[in-house]
């Protein structure tokens, strides 16, 4: 529990990047699955529902399989040079330029670096997790 209210907090104070409590590094190669979680403080969507994506959903992808979990922060020039630094290090920098809606939760295959699935962060608990289960189960 502890990990999971440390994992919450540091995603929706747009941190930065985070792991799931199951994933041993936050590398794409030990992941089964890259979320990245695009927000930006101005975004009326991520404010909106951040609190429901961190209370809600997170907790029920815990457990489930290895993954990694990083926020795109595009707030400001400087959130953005230091999520443009973490998508670099997981490989993903191009996909995610091209991918890169506030609000959304994109999942990404690390040895493709291809968009999977994508979710709104509006839809309901049910279908980002079904967004997600369908994203692991194509990679496995």
């Amino acid at each position: 529990m502890k990990n999971i209210l440390l994992i919450l907090t540091a995603l929706f104070a747009f941190s930065g990047s985070v792991k799931s409590q199951n994933t041993p590094t936050n590398s794409s190669k030990d992941s089964n699955i890259i979320c990245v979680i695009t927000t930006a403080k101005w975004c009326p969507t991520c404010r909106a529902n951040g609190p429901r994506v961190s209370a809600e959903v997170l907790p029920q992808l815990s457990g489930k399989t290895e993954y990694s979990v990083v926020v795109n922060d595009l707030s400001d020039d400087a959130t953005k040079a230091a999520s443009a630094e973490k998508l670099s290090a997981l490989g993903i920098s191009a996909t995610m330029e091209k991918n890169n809606s506030t609000g959304t939760i994109y999942f990404v295959r690390p040895s493709t670096k291809e968009i999977i699935a994508k979710v709104s962060v509006k839809k309901p608990t049910e279908e980002i997790v079904s967004a997600f289960q369908m994203a692991y189960n194509s990679v496995k």
